[in-house]
């Protein structure tokens, strides 16, 4: 469900479905998010609506703080969880839901990843040391997208889920022609791969117009089209068609706390010159590198570091991480080819 005010609509929605409601909030814009589900969840103006409790989600996305809140989760009897916030919140919501055996409905604050569709969450430990992907029993129940919010966040993030959104056609055609698997162990669906191609398409010919609808705080059709292609048509089609390249790349810079100030979005349009570069697509590569100088997407290892050039001990280990058997990156036809990946590896370090 998507369009301005679409958070306001929660409590008419979920009413006579479910009894007892607990949100979970990014501390971040918790008031005005408390706010608009008080008035969603009022029980004067929408007869019905569950009784709602609120908290924020503090810290990292870890068994501590999961615990935490699905504790008071528990203590409100809820049978529905609503993950309102960015990509660590809307992680954590869907971790309490699962351990409550609730409903998820996520409602992302931001449009930087294709994250709120799937039945995937990312953890962390409570210091922030990454330990990977965890495979939830649901996916999401709802995704209720509220552009008026949405229009409000810093460009970068849309930025940031064009890349994530771009990288799904690449990634999907790609696996799906080297017979890789999707999320659920199958081929990928050629609805899931026409939904990863639309969602390319679109934000090539709106997204430059929808980042200047965001640095305005407008909601226009431009920025409900981007929205919709990062959100539904690109988590729809990632975990229906499967992973590559770009996410291998993305993967192996998560133990390098030099790339920690990037997004995840980032890394892996990053990821996609890179493949791109690898495989010898230069029609291609130079089309999206100036569609990503446009919308300030990374270029370089540059662009996505803040701890100095890379060294040649992190590209190897990079490489080693992409090479593995396990590697998304096989996923494309030919499998990867280890000196082609070590020259263009090489080749965004000295951009």
């Amino acid at each position: 469900i998507q369009g301005p005010g679409a958070l306001g609509k929660a409590g008419e929605l979920l009413g006579g479905r479910y009894a007892s409601c607990f949100a979970v909030l990014d501390p971040a814009i918790e008031s005005g998010l408390r706010a608009r589900l008080s008035k969603a969840f009022d029980q004067g103006a929408f007869p019905g609506a569950p009784a709602l409790v609120a908290a924020p989600a503090n810290g990292e996305c870890c068994d501590e703080e999961i615990d935490r809140l699905t504790a008071k989760g528990k203590a409100a009897n809820a049978d529905v969880v609503i993950a309102a916030g960015g990509g660590k919140t809307v992680d954590i919501g869907k971790c309490v839901a699962a351990r409550l055996k609730a409903d998820s409905v996520i409602a992302p604050t931001i449009a930087a990843s294709d994250a709120p569709t799937s039945s995937i969450a990312v953890m962390y430990t409570s210091d922030h040391a990454y330990q990977g992907s965890v495979r939830l029993p649901d996916n999401p129940y709802m995704i209720l997208v509220d552009t008026e919010i949405i229009a409000q966040a810093p460009p970068r993030f849309l930025a940031a889920g064009m890349g994530d959104a771009l990288a799904t056609k690449i990634e999907a055609e790609r696996c799906i022609q080297a017979g890789g698997k999707n999320l659920h162990g199958f081929m990928g669906t050629d609805s899931a791969l026409q939904l990863a191609i639309r969602a390319y398409d679109i934000i090539l010919s709106l997204g430059v117009r929808a980042m200047q609808d965001v640095e305005a705080k407008t909601v226009t059709p431009a920025l409900e089209a981007v929205v919709e292609a990062n959100i539904l048509m690109s988590g729809v089609g990632w975990e229906n068609c499967g992973l590559a390249f770009p996410h291998a790349f993305h993967g192996a810079l998560t133990p390098h706390a030099k790339f920690d100030g990037s997004m995840h979005g980032e890394r892996v349009a990053l990821g996609i010159l890179l493949q791109l570069h690898h495989d010898g697509l230069i029609d291609e590569y130079e089309r999206l590198r100036d569609f990503f100088r446009k919308v300030g997407l990374p270029l370089a290892f540059r662009d996505i570091s803040r701890g100095g050039p890379v060294t040649d001990d992190e590209l190897c280990a990079i490489r080693a991480f992409m090479t593995r058997p396990a590697s998304y990156a096989h996923n494309i036809p030919g499998g990867i080819v280890p000196d082609r990946l070590e020259s263009s590896l090489r080749h965004f370090a000295t951009l």
